[in-house]
C-alpha cells in the first residue's frame, strides 16, 4: 500500500508542476505592445536606461524572471510607466482620481 500511495503522490507532484508552468507565448489582454509604435518605444528605452543602472544590470535581456535584479528593474519600470514580462512590455495605464 505504500509504495503505491508513494507513487501516487510523486506522479502527482510531477505531472502538476509541469501543468501549472505559465505559458511563455501569453499577452496581455487588452494592451498594446511597446514594439507598435517608435514614439513609445522611444520613451521605454529611456526608461529603460534609467532602470538599468539601478537594478545593477548591462542589460535587461539575460536575466531570470525570478531573480532580485529583474524584480527590481520591472518595479522601476513599472514606475516609468511600463509593465515588464521578459521579451513583453507593455504601457501602463494611466488613471487620474480625484479624491473629495
Amino acid at each position: 500500500m505504500n509504495p503505491k500511495l508513494t507513487l501516487g503522490v510523486a506522479l502527482g507532484l510531477a505531472c502538476t508542476s509541469m501543468v501549472a508552468e505559465a505559458r511563455s507565448d501569453l499577452r496581455l489582454y487588452g494592451a498594446v505592445p511597446v514594439e507598435s509604435s517608435p514614439q513609445l518605444m522611444q520613451a521605454y528605452n529611456r526608461a529603460l536606461a534609467r532602470c538599468l543602472p539601478e537594478a545593477g544590470l548591462a542589460e535587461a535581456g539575460a536575466i531570470a524572471e525570478a531573480s532580485l535584479p529583474a524584480v527590481r528593474l520591472r518595479g522601476c519600470l513599472y514606475r516609468n510607466g511600463f509593465f515588464y514580462r521578459g521579451v513583453y512590455a507593455y504601457p501602463v495605464a494611466m488613471s487620474v482620481y480625484r479624491i473629495r
